[in-house]
């Protein structure tokens, strides 16, 4: 069990502030806590209300969460190193604190009697209780994710080796790369040679010279893009791994042409049961590099600068 927990999560997105998710976790904890309430002599509208209020509180409480907790442990809530174990231990977590914060507010608002050794024990049932079915659903949903990835992959995979090129949908960076195909003093893309990226964006075919890719990293030193599929858009985190990268860079020098040949055989898909959405492409060795020119160094600079 302990390996399981090891393996990197496909829940990434659950270090993301959802709406959908917290909404929905405000309406479940406002129907537990009205079927909770002992009768009273009060209006029912004045039961859906304090429900109501303490849903709201959830939602407060697991935003809070997510918002302040990878900000304090920032190393610990990275991305990278984000596991199964650690999705499981943050979201039993959260569940602990909703639960406790739920307590109190019963307490407030009249529905309780606040006593030490019972708050503890029913915080301790609480937990017990729900510790299983989360359990099962962190993993259930990252079993579920891993799968998903797989299929992605494999069609990535079939894209490349079918057209020697990849095709990703759009996102932010992509709009910022589809301006970047002739803006940086460059011939006109019709008159110039070369391996491309094919993008697929409201229906349209589009392409990107791989050159115009390669100055794009030079900027920045790792280019992120994300592909849509099937309705999910899935984090692709693409880098692009030179030999003698610094060197090169302080040489102020990128590739300016790469046959197709190495586009289609060096692309290649990291594909693992655990996390198949990150894509690395690596060109170890170059076959030609040439200095940038002043001008096309400066369009790139003003180019980010707008930004």
């Amino acid at each position: 069990m302990f390996p399981l927990f090891r393996q990197p999560s496909a829940l990434r997105e659950s270090l993301s502030y959802q709406l959908g998710f917290s909404l929905f976790l405000g309406l479940v904890v406002t129907l537990v806590v009205h079927s909770q309430m002992p009768d009273s002599p009060v209006s029912a509208y004045r039961e859906w209300a304090d429900a109501a209020i303490c849903g709201l509180t959830a939602i407060l409480v697991f935003s809070g969460q997510l918002s302040i907790l990878p900000y304090l442990f920032g190393s610990w809530f990275s991305p990278d190193r984000w596991t199964i174990g650690r999705d499981l231990l943050f979201s039993s977590w959260v569940f602990f604190v909703v639960g406790v914060v739920n307590s109190l507010m019963l307490v407030y608002l009249g529905w309780m009697q606040f006593q030490w050794s019972g708050f503890f024990w029913q915080q301790f049932l609480q937990l017990a209780w729900g510790l299983p079915p989360i359990s099962l659903m962190v993993v259930w949903r990252n079993q579920k994710y891993a799968a998903l990835n797989m299929a992605w992959s494999k069609q990535i995979e079939e894209k490349i080796e079918e057209r020697g090129s990849l095709a990703l949908g759009p996102g932010p960076e992509l709009l910022r790369l589809q301006a970047a195909q002739r803006p940086l003093g460059l011939p006109a893309p019709q008159k110039r040679e070369g391996p491309k990226l094919l993008v697929y964006h409201q229906g349209a075919a589009k392409s990107i010279f791989l050159e115009d890719i390669l100055a794009l990293y030079s900027q920045k030193g790792e280019l992120e893009i994300y592909w849509a599929e099937a309705g999910q858009l899935a984090y692709i985190k693409v880098q692009m791994r030179l030999k003698d990268t610094q060197e090169a860079l302080a040489q102020q020098t990128i590739l300016h042409r790469v046959h197709r040949f190495y586009w289609a055989n060096l692309a290649r898909v990291t594909a693992t049961e655990s996390n198949a959405r990150h894509i690395l492409l690596s060109l170890p060795q170059l076959p030609q590099a040439i200095p940038v020119s002043k001008t096309y160094r400066k369009a790139v600079q003003d180019y980010f600068e707008m930004d």
